[in-house]
């Protein structure tokens, strides 16, 4: 992209961030919907949206995760992605597990007209899980977590939690907030002031998956 289309996506990305940012906790429910698409809307040349043009690029991105996940994963298993972008790794997961569920905040960058009979796209408004209790053996989030309000961060891992079934896994994958930032703003400022709502640091990251 052009000099010029970074900018505006940073603009406009940090306006509607921080609209979430400073939203109370009954108005954020809606928010994350509302603004992803919003943000899909006006920056069509967002690299979610391009992505999933370039075959080379969407296969890149599912052999990576395959490496993680087929260990994972296998016919007697249900999978759960949170935050799964344009869906193409739920839908390779699908050909090896017994169901898939994809939740995400924004039908728009999740459209497709073809997918798999064992896979579900679920809306979230955030923080829940909109699965059954106990019914997920593997769950999986990469670059999701930085973007939750630091106050709905512990809520959906309590959720994960929950939907987990016993014996069940959570694999997240988030930035290290050391190395950051990490979003659209790491080519304007020192801290995430994006959609990477709170990066964290590995202690961090550890303390609330230990109160959860």
């Amino acid at each position: 992209r052009t000099e010029q289309q970074i900018r505006e996506h940073y603009e406009i990305e940090k306006k509607l961030a921080d609209k979430l940012r400073n939203a109370p906790k009954e108005e954020r429910a809606t928010l994350y919907t509302q603004l992803y698409d919003e943000l899909f809307r006006l920056v069509p040349n967002h690299p979610q949206l391009t992505r999933k043009k370039s075959e080379k690029q969407k296969q890149e991105y599912i052999r990576d995760q395959m490496i993680l996940l087929s260990r994972l994963v296998d016919e007697n298993k249900t999978f759960l992605e949170i935050g799964p972008g344009d869906c193409s790794l739920s839908f390779e997961i699908a050909k090896f597990a017994k169901n898939v569920y994809a939740a995400d905040v924004s039908e728009t960058i999740t459209e497709s007209s073809d997918t798999p009979d064992n896979f579900q796209l679920i809306i979230s408004n955030g923080s829940d899980i909109p699965v059954p209790n106990g019914s997920i053996d593997v769950a999986y989030s990469n670059q999701l977590m930085e973007h939750l309000h630091p106050d709905d961060a512990l809520d959906q891992l309590k959720n994960v939690f929950d939907a987990l079934a016993p014996g069940g896994v959570y694999l997240c994958i988030t930035p290290n907030r050391l190395s950051g930032p990490h979003d659209i703003s790491k080519y304007f400022d020192a801290v995430a002031t994006c959609f990477h709502l709170k990066e964290y640091t590995v202690t961090e990251l550890s303390r609330q998956f230990r109160n959860v």
